[in-house]
This record gives C-alpha cells, structure tokens and sequence, in this order.
C-alpha cells in the first residue's frame, strides 16, 4: 500500500473525526486570519533602490502629501443667464466657509483670504525689489525723479476710480507698483479676479474653492464624508442666495470614494457571475451538488489556512497580496475535480464509499501532489522579486496552493465519505448519458487528433508562428487608468477643472533639503526655474497643453545666497535719494505720508544696503507653509508642480530628473506616473527572472514527477508554452497591453497550463497519452471551465484591469486545454507509429 492509499484508508475509516480536525485547524487559523493587518502605506510598497520611487518615499516621509480638493463652482443651466458673477463668488464663499466649519476639511478657501492680503502688504511688498525679476537697470528706471514723479500723479488718478478704495492699501505699501503681475500668481497659479480676490475662471462662468481633507487622501470614507459636507455646504448656499448651484469636486478622497462605490457595484455582479457560473458547471459536471459543496468547502478552508499562516509569518500583507486568494480559488479547484471525479466514476461503477475514496487517492492522487508542487514552485519563484507586492504574492500563492492540496485529501475528501449516498438504481442510467456526452466531446478532440496527427500539428506550428509575430507587438502598462472605472462621471469635471483655472492633475513635486531655511529656499528657487524651463512658466492660458501651474514659497522669500546676492546686484542704486523724492511728491500731491512709511522705510533700508526683514515662517499663510519643513538639523522645501495629464511623459519625466540632479544637488523628483513607470520596467525584469527560475524549478519537479523522462517532462509543459503563445500573440495582435492586474492574474493561468500537461502524461508511455485523456479529459475540461468563467465573467466588469484579467486567463485557459487535447495526443500518435518511446 503506497501513501496515497495509506492516506485514503485513515480518511475513510474516521471521516467524522478527520473532517472535525481539519474544521478545528481552520477555526484557530481563521482566528489568526482575523489579525492579517493590511499594509496600505504606500511608502512601504514602494521597491527599494529605484530611483524614482526612493524620490516619492522622501517626499511621502517628508511631507505625507498633501493632495487638495478641487471644487468647481457654476450656476446650474436655468440660472447662467440671470445671475452675476459676484454671487458665483459669493456662492463659492459660502461653500468654503461651511466646510472650514465640517470635520471633513482640515481647511477651505475660494480665494485669497484677509490674512493673505496682511501677509502681502506687510511682510512681501516692503521687499519687492528682493523678489520682482527686473535688472538693475529697469529698477534703477523706476527710481528716477521723472518716473516717480509721473507714478505719484497716476497714484493720484487711481485713488480717484470706484476701485480706488480697494486699491488704496496696495497702493501703499507698492507705490512703485513692483508689484504689477505678482499677486495673480498667488497661490498655485489660479485666476484670481483683482476686485473680490475669487479664484474665479478667466470667461468669469466658474468659481473655484480649495480644501485640503482632514484625513488621508486615498480614504474613501474621507471622502464620503467630504461629498457630504460639499452637498450640505451647497445646499445651505442655494438656501441662503436662492440660486441652483451645479457643484462638481475632484481629488484624492473624491476619486477613492466613487472608485470604491463603482468597485462594490462592480464586484457584486462579477463575483455573483463568477459564483454562479462555476457553481453551474460543477453541477452539471457532477450531477449533484454533493460533490461541488466539498470541493468549494475545501478550497474555502485552504484559503483561511493561508491567510492565518500569512498573518503569523507575515504580519501585515499589501493589498495586491491579498489577490492570492482569487488566484487560489481558481487553481484549488483543480484537487478536488480530478479526485471527485475518480471518486464518483468509481461510485458510479458500484464501489462504496471508502473503496471509491482509495481508488481515488491511488489513481489520481499521483498527478494532482505532481501538478500542485509544480504550481506550488512556478508562484515560488516570484519570492526573489524586488517588488513587494509581487514577492508577497508568491509566497502566499506557494502556501496557499500546498495547504489547499491539504484540505482536499482530509476535509474534501472526509465530505465525499460523509455525503448522501447515491441511488444504485439510477447510477448506470446516470452513468450512461454522462459517457455518451463525454465520449462525443473527446472524440471531437482527442479522436481528430489522432487520426489526423500531422494535420494538426501543422496547424499548431502555423498558430505558433503567427502568434510570435503578434507577441513582438505585447506591452506592460502601468497606467493607473486601467485600474479606475472607465466611464467615470469624474471625467467631465476633470477636463473642466483644466478648461477654467488650467488645473493639470498630472503632479510632480520636487523636494530639496539643506541645512537651514536659507540655503532650502535657494535651492527651491533653482529647482523651480528648471521645472518652469522644462514644463512652461507659470501662468500660460489654460486650455493649452503648456499650462503648468508652479508653487514654491522661494517665489515668495528671499533669504540666505539668493538674498545676499541680490543685495549686492541692488548696491548703489538711489534708493535712498528715490525715498526722499517720493515723500515730497507725496506731500505735493495731498496724500498722508504717514500711510506710505513702511514703504518709504524699505527703500531707506535698501539704500544703506540692508534686507528690510523676511517673515519668519510662524507668520506665512497656509498655503506656503504646507510647502517647508523645519527640523532641528535640517530644513526640506517642496515645490509643486501641475501639469495637464500625460503630457510629462517618460522621457520628459528623466530628463527632467537628470537635470535636476545635475543643477539641483539631492532634490527628489516625487511623481506618480515615473513611480508606475519604473514600477512597470521593475516588474517586468521581476517577470522575467521569476519565470527563469520557474522554468527551472518546475522543469525539475516535472521531470521527478514523471520519473525522470525528459521528453514526457518536455510534452507536459508544451501545453503551456503553446497555450500563452498563441494567447499573448492575440493579445499583442490586438494590441492589448498587459496591465499589472493582468500580471496578477498570470498565475492562475500558468497553474493551469502545467497541471493539464502534468496530468495528460503522469503514468502514461507512448501511444497511453489519447486513452489516458478519454480518461482524464472531464475533469481537465472542468477544471479549464471554471478558470474560464471564473475568471471569463470580469469582462462585464467596468475597470478596464479586471475586464483584461478576466479575457486574458478565460483565453489562455481555453488555449492550454485545446493543446492538451489536440497537440499532445496529435505528437503521441506520431511517436507511437514510428516506434518511438
């Protein structure tokens, strides 16, 4: 007696008690489940030694982000021909002002504040000279006696306008007007209107308020509450003003909370498809639902026996590690198929319970222990990936596959023992039809193939030199789009986003740190001059594919080398003559000297060669201060950048990186289309030296399995070699890219494959192969089913990932099956005719 029977005799004389270990084991393991933590930091996914995603850690660990909300503000269609944009405006600060009030924001502005203004006047235009980009001899032009005699006389004149009282503290504290431009640019680069200081759109349809979320930004119930407190604050708005508001927000949360929504929907009728499908065809290939609910119980057990065993071993997974466990339900099916269907033909055949349970064991017992370890070390060898995720995934689907083979040999097959009996009666009349359909189904396959062996391999050869064609035109893409809902109503306010204030949602922020503020605000302002060289200066008209918005406090503080140097370029100018010129025009026009004194106190200073005094960073307005982080031994600046989406592609993005580490010494370019970029180069060389190791791996255990026959070894993987080639060439002929969903998903495809090859040639010798798969070619044929529409049933999924995933592992499947069913038997014919062994 061999182990297999030995195994099949304890389960069969103490079903009751082995089913009741095996639900005691699950039950503790179900226990340690529940501590699985998942890791969704995206720090912590990111590979070590990349340079692009080293970059985004140091701005995640500096900074944590700080992703904004954007919400757009217009009248709803019935209202745009009546209303003024001043209750646009007003509406959009009514909007803000409830949601600084909600626990959803951490802050929200509809334009520049009071304290932004105060901070201008008092702190920033005393020492415009510092900051305007004019040359010494443009600025030594506006000293002139003439010219501040014409700029107090066109003081005068302004003062006297409607706007003159809103002008007049601006006027003030600039009466040389350096400032002329500047203030537009504050913050982010948004049209501000310059009467009511509103981000409003420059055709003035559209109002623009700014929050930053009070939690993290890829939160989803952050941002269910965040479109709540939007929906209140707009309804409290149309209450208030009496208008109808069409209110549209974009940004981190917004997108987490509608991709979630759409993600449930979405699940709910994949997973329901998916169920059904399956279950059907387990049914159906059974004939009973006896035999199914223990295949199904023990593939349920073998995942909680994994994630408990993660959860001791590991701690805390990704969340791309925990899609093992779809991958695991479309290979653990496999055990229980190949030794349900030997324990019923054998019941069937009038054997009881524990005799069809040995029979079982010994006759397909062999095959399945050689196809689950080599699925259990073609997923192992993704352990030396570099990429966390991917490397998680291997070790999980490696254990997940070994304990599910386990809990189909104890609790699947305790199940089988334990279930109601068949009816002796209608067995053979069962048995009958159920061989007529499965003889006509094989004879359409396997009977062709060896009748007509050369045709078919002709045919074979004729897919196989097609397909490679097709392969040369296969691409990896990490475009996050393919993992969010492609008719998502975000879309739309998006391109509208872009169209009124020029907001591009492509971000890249460049972080520089040095030893204090000084020196951090000096490399900030090289880095932004890079950026504004490489992607466009700020304020290009929006709607064109230039538009880049630019934020970095050094537009705003001069300090350290920049302030000394340009102190130097200012030396000798008259500034001091120019101060005691525009007094007295002052005076001689009738204005209050007293109102112009700070400004008149910069200019002294400057003549004497000083710095009127930066703004320690206590006193900047938020939306500067977000930008600076100052530690005890070092300070870190981060100037952000927003470009309309996809038009910094790879090349621009490294160029831009290796300028900037050429000019900028030690800024990290944190952006997330280079992180998915390098991720998409990193995983697939990952792809390409775990399939190395693979292919070694299971060569060997293949070869073992079939006791060291190397040309069976071969046969029994050319399954699988032929069937992703033929369905990566169609892939790549249709020009379809493989996403990392799709990555995801190989393994259950590549567990398959091996496992028809293994189980077509275990046992067999020359001229066996065709009447081993009359044999084994139902439950093959099961297996490949449920992977196909297990998997096949994510077409109707709208995230594009899923809906690639599905079709590629449903044609895949199909594909490794037909060449099982065609191909092998087609070569065993030919070999057996020739004499060969």
């Amino acid at each position: 007696m061999n182990v297999f029977e030995r195994i099949a005799a304890l389960v069969a004389r103490a079903p009751a008690r082995t089913l009741a270990a095996s639900l005691l084991v699950t039950l503790g393991l179900s226990f340690a489940a529940s501590r699985l933590a998942i890791d969704a930091d995206l720090a912590h996914l990111l590979p070590d030694g990349a340079p692009a995603a080293d970059d985004y850690r140091t701005f995640l660990g500096t900074f944590g982000g700080f992703e904004k909300v954007f919400v757009i503000v217009q009248f709803a269609p019935q209202n745009v021909s009546q209303e003024s944009d001043g209750a646009l405006t007003d509406a959009a600060e009514r909007i803000a002002e409830s949601l600084r009030a909600s626990t959803a924001a951490r802050g929200a502005r509809a334009g520049l504040e009071p304290a932004d203004e105060e901070f201008f006047l008092r702190r920033i235009a005393p020492r415009l000279p510092l900051l305007v980009p004019l040359s010494r001899a443009e600025l030594e032009a506006k000293l002139a006696p003439q010219a501040i005699h014409e700029r107090v006389a066109q003081l005068k004149l302004s003062l006297a306008t409607p706007a003159g009282g809103f002008a007049a503290p601006l006027l003030a504290a600039d009466p040389l007007g350096l400032s002329e431009g500047l203030l537009a640019a504050a913050p982010a680069g948004l049209p501000i209107d310059p009467v009511t200081g509103s981000f409003l759109s420059r055709d003035r349809t559209a109002a623009l308020v700014v929050a930053t979320p009070a939690r993290a930004e890829i939160d989803p119930a952050a941002g269910r509450e965040l479109i709540a407190a939007i929906e209140a604050a707009t309804q409290e708005a149309e209450r208030d003003l009496e208008v109808r508001l069409d209110v549209r927000a974009i940004g981190g949360p917004i997108y987490a909370a509608h991709d979630e929504a759409i993600f449930r929907r979405d699940l709910a009728t994949t997973l329901s498809g998916s169920t059904l499908g399956v279950a059907l065809i387990l049914i159906l290939g059974f004939e009973g639902f006896a035999i199914p609910f223990a295949i199904v119980a023990a593939v349920a057990a073998g995942v909680l026996w994994t994630v408990g065993l993660g959860a001791l071993a590991l701690g805390r997974v990704t969340v791309v590690g925990l899609g093992f466990a779809a991958a695991l339900l479309g290979l653990g099916v496999e055990y229980g198929i190949h030794g349900g269907a030997r324990f019923r033909a054998a019941r069937l055949l009038g054997s009881d319970k524990p005799s069809a349970l040995l029979d079982a064991f010994r006759e397909a017992g062999p095959g399945i222990v050689s196809s689950a370890l080599t699925s259990a070390v073609a997923m192992g060898a993704l352990a030396v990936a570099h990429f966390r995720p991917l490397r998680e995934l291997g070790l999980l689907l490696t254990v997940g596959v070994l304990t599910t083979l386990v809990t189909t040999a104890t609790l699947g097959a305790a199940l089988f023992v334990l279930g109601p009996r068949s009816s002796a009666k209608r067995a053979p009349r069962r048995f009958a039809a159920a061989e007529k359909l499965w003889r006509a189904y094989l004879a359409g396959s396997v009977g062709v193939a060896t009748r007509h062996p050369r045709k078919v391999l002709v045919l074979a050869t004729t897919l196989a030199l097609a397909a490679a064609f097709g392969v040369r035109s296969l691409t990896v893409s990490v475009d996050p789009r393919a993992l969010r809902p492609e008719d998502s109503p975000l879309a739309a306010v998006e391109q509208a986003a872009f169209e009124k204030f020029g907001l591009g949602l492509d971000t890249s922020t460049v972080v520089v740190t040095r030893k204090d503020l000084g020196a951090a605000l000096d490399a900030a302002a090289l880095a932004r001059q890079v950026l504004a060289e490489r992607l466009g200066p700020n304020g290009a008209t929006p709607g064109t594919s230039g538009t880049v918005a630019i934020d970095s406090p050094s537009d705003w503080i001069v300090s350290g080398t920049r302030s000394e140097r340009r102190l130097a370029e200012l030396s000798g100018l008259p500034f001091e003559r120019a101060a005691d010129d525009l007094e007295l025009e002052l005076e001689t026009a009738g204005f209050r000297v007293a109102s112009f004194a700070p400004a008149l106190a910069a200019l002294r200073a400057f003549g004497r060669g000083e710095d009127p005094g930066a703004p320690p960073p206590e006193e900047w307005p938020d939306w500067m201060s977000e930008l600076v982080r100052v530690g005890p031994t070092s300070a870190a600046v981060a100037v952000h950048a927003r470009v309309a989406i996809g038009s910094l592609g790879e090349k621009g993005s490294e160029e831009l990186a290796r300028e900037l580490a050429r000019r900028v010494p030690g800024a990290a370019l944190a952006s997330a289309p280079r992180v998915g970029r390098e991720l998409r180069n990193l995983a697939t060389r990952d792809l390409v030296r775990s399939s190395a190791v693979a292919a070694v791996l299971v060569a060997i255990v293949v070869l073992g399995s079939l006791r060291g026959r190397p040309v069976a070894s071969l046969l029994a993987s050319l399954p699988l070699a032929l069937g992703c080639l033929w369905t990566f060439g169609l892939w790549g002929a249709i020009s379809r890219p493989l996403d990392l969903v799709c990555v995801a998903a190989l393994p259950v495809l590549f567990g398959t494959g091996i496992d028809l090859g293994v189980h077509a040639l275990h046992g067999k010798q020359a001229g066996e192969v065709a009447a081993g798969l009359f044999e084994s070619g139902p439950a093959m044929t099961l297996v490949t089913a449920t992977a196909a529409v297990g998997f096949g049933s994510l077409v109707a999924s709208r995230i594009p990932g899923l809906r690639n995933a599905g079709l590629l592992v449903a044609i895949g499947a199909t594909a490794c099956l037909a060449a099982t069913l065609y191909v092998l038997p087609a070569i065993d014919t030919v070999a057996a005719r020739k004499g060969a062994r």
